[in-house]
């Protein structure tokens, strides 16, 4: 800068000054008033004007220094998520004052760039390069989130998504997707999200907007997925787009094509698309993996497959008589997280030792519920869930239970061989089948329920030593004078088929004799006002439920799922 120019800023700085403080000056003077002031003549103006010209000299270097303060003041803040994620501080005249790396991988991605000092739209084109020059954006993943919190927020969002759609479709992705959101300053529930999972606040934003659409979906899982993938859930109509804006469209590369899902689902049913009607083909999230979830009907039953969309596995599926129910959209009180929490606390188990969980919103007998299932500690548990009042309306557990104390304890399977071989009932005939682990005065036992030919069976069993504590036996109803003769196991009781015969139904469905499975359960439950029996078995390396109509032996409902 030159001389003259400085003198210049330095004279106005201090006219500047003056006016701004020549009253203030007066007020101090008049608060003086009628003091007398003894002042002594002497000849100082020397030191007078060199007092005046260092005053001069502050004045300009608190002028330049508020100058150079205002430049260095971030404004509005920009955050960009691929993964790497990062953050833009931006001033009042559209210049980056500072980058900040959100993870070890904008680090690295940042390490050669010096973006301070640029125009925002430079540091925007040269992140984008960056990412696509080290593979974070790819045909396989194309897609941006855009966070923006501070001044303008809004404005700035709408701004900097237009820009990055210019700049992907620059490059040689050809396009890409870009979603936007604006960061809340008083959103608590975001950053206790963010700061749990290590994640931006902006991704936090995306995910409870997810949520919100899904309560169904849990923010755990989805706060390890990618951006692409959370875009993908966007795409799919899974996300409340009052909260978030998109442009452009996700990549799917990643995984097999919906008309490829279809084609297992439909070849696994032996069935052909002319046949089905209410054909629905979405990627879902289920139990944190991406998955097709293929709905359709089909002479009156509704068909569900739930397709892992990277390997084309079928991961489950089920059929059931079709109702008024089953296309009524479901308004729960509470997300799915808290479900799954109510479930944990009353099993006693930490979230970090929980298996496999997944969280399903569903409709039984008129109600909505979350169907909670998971493992630990050996065993697999399944939760109903209220899904208005949070009361657990069912819960049941199966396989060998772990303690952590020295002692081991019998499998529930021996738990029940000892229970009916105590009451001399063939296993074929047991309906109503229930068992839990329980604690009674620091012992370990077994709960055993069941009922057989009209009589109720009760059940304590050492879980340790496998002794029979206490039993119980009582009739299910009152005998008549005119009751029938007795029943083998092959006949009906109170006008049911028996265990037998819905066992075999179930396995003619499944294509499986008894040589091939294993762990077979049987209960006697109550499903839409009707008698139902729920089946469960495994064979190789799924796991099979079953309903089946009590009365008719008719396949109400079937479930096939990975046996991990």
């Amino acid at each position: 800068m030159r001389n003259k120019d400085v003198e210049k800023r330095i004279k106005n700085a201090v006219r500047s000054y003056s006016r701004n403080n020549f009253d203030n000056i007066l007020r101090q003077c008049d608060k003086q008033k009628g003091d007398v002031i003894i002042m002594k003549k002497r000849n100082n103006l020397k030191k007078i004007l060199s007092v005046a010209a260092a005053l001069i000299v502050l004045v300009a270097v608190v002028m330049v220094g508020a100058g150079i303060y205002n430049d260095n003041t971030a404004v509005t803040y920009i955050g960009l998520d691929v993964n790497p994620s990062l953050q833009l501080k931006v001033n009042s005249a559209d210049k980056v004052v500072d980058v900040v790396a959100l993870n070890d991988d904008a680090r690295e991605l940042l390490a050669g760039l010096d973006l301070k000092g640029t125009d925002t739209n430079v540091a925007l084109h040269a992140v984008i390069g960056a990412l696509v020059k080290n593979g974070h954006l790819n045909d396989r993943s194309n897609s941006v989130l855009v966070s923006v919190d501070g001044k303008d927020a809004l404005t700035v969002e709408k701004s900097v998504m237009a820009k990055l759609d210019e700049l992907l479709a620059a490059t040689e992705l050809g396009g890409g997707a870009v979603i936007g959101v604006v960061v809340a300053d008083d959103d608590d529930q975001a950053e206790i999200l963010a700061n749990k999972h290590g994640i931006s606040e902006g991704k936090a934003e995306l995910i409870l907007a997810i949520v919100k659409r899904n309560p169904e979906m849990l923010a755990d899982q989805l706060a390890t997925l990618s951006i692409n993938e959370l875009s993908v859930l966007l795409s799919s109509n899974k996300v409340d787009n009052s909260a978030v804006d998109k442009s452009g469209s996700a990549s799917t590369d990643a995984y097999i094509s919906r008309e490829a899902a279809l084609k297992v689902a439909l070849d696994h049913a032996s069935l052909t698309r002319e046949q089905v009607t209410d054909l629905e083909v979405e990627l879902d999230l289920k139990g944190g993996v991406m998955v097709y979830d293929v709905d359709y009907d089909f002479q009156g039953m509704d068909y569900e497959h739930i397709i892992n969309a990277t390997t084309g596995q079928i991961v489950r599926c089920k059929h059931k008589q079709h109702d008024d129910d089953s296309h009524t959209q479901l308004k729960p009180a509470f997300t799915a997280q808290e479900a799954r929490d109510i479930a944990l606390a009353h099993a006693k188990v930490e979230l970090a030792n929980a298996r496999d969980l997944d969280v399903e919103l569903d409709r039984k007998n008129g109600l909505d519920v979350y169907e909670v299932e998971f493992e630990a500690g050996g065993l697999e548990y399944e939760y109903r869930i209220n899904a208005q009042t949070k009361e657990i309306i069912t819960s049941k557990y199966k396989g060998e239970h772990k303690t952590e104390s020295t002692q081991k304890v019998i499998s529930v399977q021996q738990a029940k061989d000892a229970a009916l071989a105590h009451a001399g009932v063939d296993p074929a005939t047991v309906v109503g089948y229930f068992s839990e682990l329980d604690n009674e005065d620091g012992r370990q036992v077994y709960d055993i329920e069941f009922y057989c030919d009209g009589y109720e069976y009760d059940y304590e069993i050492d879980a340790v030593s496998g002794d029979i504590l206490k039993h119980e036996k009582e009739a299910e109803r009152k005998p008549t004078a005119s009751a029938a003769p007795e029943q083998t196991p092959s006949q009906s009781t109170q006008g049911r088929i028996s265990v037998q015969d819905a066992r075999d139904n179930a396995l003619a469905h499944a294509g499986l004799t008894s040589a091939d499975i294993k762990g077979f359960e049987c209960e006697l439950d109550r499903e839409n006002g009707k008698e139902v029996y729920e089946i469960e078995f495994r064979s190789g390396s799924f796991e099979y439920d079953y309903e089946v109509d009590a009365q008719t032996g008719e396949i109400l409902k079937s479930e096939k799922d990975i046996d991990d």
